[in-house]
């Protein structure tokens, strides 16, 4: 696993969500009803540029890899792990937020 890759797209994520947060306490309604969905946005739009930079640039001469590996290894991999992280903790604030009305 790509740990730098994985590194950048949580923190991408991270940013994502806590700009989502405070648009949301600058209103007087949220604006942004789930913060953990929109914030897989920056994260989708990221890997598009990245995934567009890795296409357009040749390989790497020091680097016996193929396109399609760089691709899944350094933008696929870490936003599906990023993605599955998002939903884990939208599942566990739901079922928080429900153990808490009872």
């Amino acid at each position: 696993m790509p740990i730098g890759a994985l590194f950048f797209y949580i923190v991408v994520y991270l940013l994502g969500y806590y700009v989502c947060h405070v648009l949301n306490l600058l209103k007087v309604r949220p604006w942004i009803r789930n913060r953990y969905i929109a914030a897989l946005i920056p994260v989708f739009l990221v890997g598009t540029v990245h995934a567009y930079y890795i296409i357009s640039s040749p390989p790497p001469r020091s680097q016996d890899t193929s396109m399609g590996f760089a691709l899944g290894y350094y933008i696929v991999m870490p936003i599906v792990v990023v993605t599955l992280g998002a939903f884990y903790a939208m599942w566990q604030d739901k079922t928080q937020h429900n153990n808490s009305d009872s």
